[in-house]
């Protein structure tokens, strides 16, 4: 294939890409349309019957462009077939709340096998809400039950299973990759506007988005899990505290994983690790911006920011297991394994939670420019200095770990390419697991 040819190829797969996402947000937003009409309205009230109308519309087009139509909802990503789907900011808590009502019910895929009719939908539509109160542990199952004995229902429904990304249909590992970080972005800068605004930081998300990196590191394409960690270079992306939250999260699960941690595990790792320096949200904004040294003044201020974080997890939401490994974890981490460091008036040995987190944040500090310190320290010398501090202040065996584990990540860069999209640049070798296949040259962010 020629140049020209290549190039018309790309062009034409853009622009399906583009039209299925459009289609799939369109046909996300009409089945949540009609759901919430029957929420509070008969089937056959005009607004009904209107959302009902609409969704039959959609849903001829997409079997324009297929011959099966499933939405399906992956790590709190929506797909349709295979194209997962871009959520503009207007349709955002739309689409959070469908969430949340697939996962209520357990329900991972709605697909139609063809075209239904408008009692077709009703009836699904019926059924989807009369499960909302049924006191059943299985909603998914007393879904099905509802629908059983109606026929060759057109409409099949996929319990929700959280799989691995080998096991999708062919769901854009990379984009998948790229979505995960930033979605964690994002979940730590909404835990850090809320504690600002004085509401509890939501657990939930962190949960989630824990989820989807662990998923991500498990992959048994080591290339996605290399460009995870590769996403780290990735400074400042929305501000300090969310992108260094992030940061610190896929690191610590990178080396969690390395210290063999379970699943479950990492995710208690992964959340406590988002929720580290949460207590920053309580500390003068000017002193976290500040240029040049900070006074002895300015540290004993920083220095209450471990224990700050206790109010803003603990005061507005249940606490649970999970909870506490994470309020610990943020007590703890700037405690020395030797003994020192701060809080000073917390005496204990810090967790081995915090011991892990401690070394991913204070890699991922050093990399990082500061108003403080604009030239971040390369990645040799924070190794050195990580070396430094074993022993001391962080746990020797998980400095020796951490040092194994990203040395053997290849190294990239992350480059913003002609068209505006970003990408990440990789050496043609992996040291990763004793590998030396080439990897790929380029990958798209």
């Amino acid at each position: 294939m020629n140049d020209e040819a290549r190039a018309a190829a790309e062009a034409q797969q853009s622009e399906r890409h583009a039209m299925m996402n459009a289609l799939g947000r369109e046909l996300t937003l009409s089945i949540n349309a009609m759901l919430r009409m029957l929420r509070v309205h008969s089937d056959r009230n005009e607004a009904t019957v209107g959302a009902v109308k609409k969704l039959s519309s959609v849903l001829e087009r997409a079997f324009e462009t297929a011959s099966e139509v499933t939405l399906r909802l992956y790590a709190g990503e929506f797909y349709l077939n295979d194209t997962r789907l871009k959520v503009t900011r207007q349709a955002y808590e739309i689409f959070e709340e469908f969430r949340q009502e697939l996962e209520a019910r357990v329900l991972g895929a709605i697909s139609f096998e063809r075209l239904p009719d408008a009692q077709d939908l009703l009836a699904f539509g019926t059924a989807f809400q009369a499960v909302e109160s049924d006191e059943t542990d299985d909603k998914f199952k007393a879904l099905e039950q509802l629908l059983a004995g109606r026929g060759r229902f057109p409409i099949r429904l996929t319990r929700y299973v959280d799989t691995l990304l080998l096991d999708l249909p062919v769901l854009e590992g990379a984009a998948l990759v790229r979505q995960s970080y930033f979605r964690t972005v994002d979940a730590a800068y909404r835990a850090y506007q809320d504690a600002r605004s004085g509401r509890a930081p939501t657990i939930k998300h962190a949960k989630r988005a824990a989820q989807r990196l662990i998923d991500v590191l498990y992959s048994e394409d080591q290339r996605l899990a290399d460009l995870l960690v590769l996403l780290t270079d990735i400074k400042n992306w929305r501000d300090y505290e969310s992108n260094h939250a992030a940061n610190t999260t896929v690191l610590s699960l990178g080396l969690g994983m390395a210290l063999g941690l379970d699943r479950r595990t990492l995710r208690r790792l992964g959340v406590a690790a988002m929720f580290a320096d949460i207590g920053n949200a309580a500390m003068p904004p000017e002193l976290l911006t500040k240029e040049g040294p900070l006074t002895d003044e300015d540290w004993q201020v920083i220095a209450r920011h471990p224990l700050a974080a206790v109010p803003l997890l603990a005061g507005f939401q249940d606490v649970d297991n999970e909870l506490m490994d994470t309020i610990v974890t943020c007590v703890h981490h700037h405690k020395a394994y030797a003994g020192g460091g701060y809080p000073e008036t917390v005496r204990d040995q810090p967790s081995f939670f915090a011991q892990i987190i401690a070394v991913a944040d204070r890699y991922d500090a050093m990399t990082t420019p500061r108003p403080y310190r604009p030239l971040p320290l390369t990645h040799p010398r924070a190794i050195e200095l990580l070396a430094q501090a074993a022993g001391t202040q962080l746990n020797p065996l998980i400095v020796e770990v951490f040092v194994r584990w990203i040395e053997q990540v290849p190294a990239g860069n992350v480059v913003i390419l002609p068209n505006g999209d970003m990408g990440v640049v990789m050496r043609a070798e992996s040291r990763l697991r004793g590998r030396k296949d080439a990897i790929i040259e380029m990958t798209h962010i």
